[in-house]
Order: C-alpha cells, then sequence, then structure tokens
C-alpha cells in the first residue's frame, strides 16, 4: 500500500474544543462575594454612625477651645445672649387673597396666603417666635405665630378664614416677639 503524500486539497475535520467546566464557578463566585462585601461595609458605617457620640461630632469638635488651641474656662460662662433683640415693629406679615367664596349678606370664605417679612434695621441672631392677629374677619382676632430661625422662616402658609361682608379686608398686625427655645 503506497501512502499518498499529503496535499494541500485534503481537508481534515476541524478539531473540536472540549469547554472546560471548570472556571463557570467563578462567576457565582465572585457575585457573592460582591454582595458579601457589600452588606458588611454598609453594616460596618451604620453601626459605627450610630454608636458615635454627639459629643464627638466634627462640629463640636471646632467649637471647643482645646481644638482651637485656646485654654477652656473652669468657670462656668453664662448663656450667650443674641446681639440683637427684635421688636413687633421689626416684622410685617403681607395676607394675600388666594380664594374668596361669597354669599350675599353673609358673608365670605376666604382663603389667604401668609406672607411674613422682617423690615428692622439690624440683623437678629437665634431663634425667634412671633405672634400676630389677623383682623377684619367674623371671628376676630385670630391669633398665628411663625418663627424665625437666622433668616429663614417657619409658618403656615395659607389660612382659611370668614369675613362679615364682601367688603371686609383682612389685616394682619404683629404683637409680640419671644426668644425660641
Amino acid at each position: 500500500m503506497t501512502s499518498l503524500p499529503p496535499t494541500q486539497d485534503m481537508q481534515f475535520p476541524p478539531k473540536q474544543h472540549r469547554r472546560s467546566k471548570r472556571n463557570y464557578w467563578l462567576i457565582p463566585l465572585t457575585f457573592v462575594v460582591g454582595i458579601g462585601l457589600g452588606i458588611g461595609g454598609t453594616s460596618l458605617v451604620y453601626y459605627t454612625t450610630d454608636s458615635m457620640d454627639e459629643s464627638a461630632s466634627p462640629q463640636s469638635a471646632f467649637d471647643s477651645p482645646d481644638a482651637l488651641g485656646e485654654e477652656a474656662d473652669t468657670e462656668d460662662s453664662p448663656e450667650v445672649e443674641p446681639d440683637y433683640s427684635p421688636v413687633a415693629s421689626d416684622f410685617e406679615v403681607e395676607l394675600i387673597v388666594k380664594e374668596q367664596e361669597c354669599f350675599g349678606s353673609a358673608g365670605c370664605n376666604v382663603n389667604l396666603r401668609v406672607e411674613p417679612s422682617y423690615v428692622g434695621t439690624e440683623v437678629p441672631s437665634g431663634q425667634w417666635e412671633i405672634t400676630y392677629e389677623v383682623t377684619g374677619i367674623e371671628d376676630e382676632p385670630q391669633i398665628q405665630t411663625f418663627t424665625l430661625d437666622g433668616s429663614e422662616f417657619s409658618y403656615q402658609p395659607e389660612i382659611d378664614v370668614q369675613t362679615v361682608s364682601r367688603s371686609s379686608e383682612p389685616t394682619a398686625e404683629v404683637t409680640d416677639v419671644y426668644e425660641g427655645y
């Protein structure tokens, strides 16, 4: 039997590669490890933050004299009073009619938008409670309060009132200013 020399025309079936299944376990393992690290890291941050003492907060650390290189006072110092104590004339409250439903001679149900403003010349510091009276309404006066903390007001933005007649015009006047708590 003579063997034929190999020619270029001869085609051999492609060699089939057997896929290795040994590396497929790496994908689920990576996924499980990632989830474990995420849960562990979150727990660590949560429990560390939860157990921190408020006195160790960065804000209070910079407020202490020791952190600034100053010696702490050993005597009890009195509480610091605000620089300026505002008075009633330092505030205005504007009432703007948003909705009005009138019933002939029986008066009107009115929805008012409340817009407090500070018109004083000196800037107050601290927190203040401002009381005002709404007049020109059926059961007057209606007493309301808003607060000023630094430069921000907190107040009820709308109030509902009833007027005696269609021509009644509700007004607001600040009556008292108290230091907040």
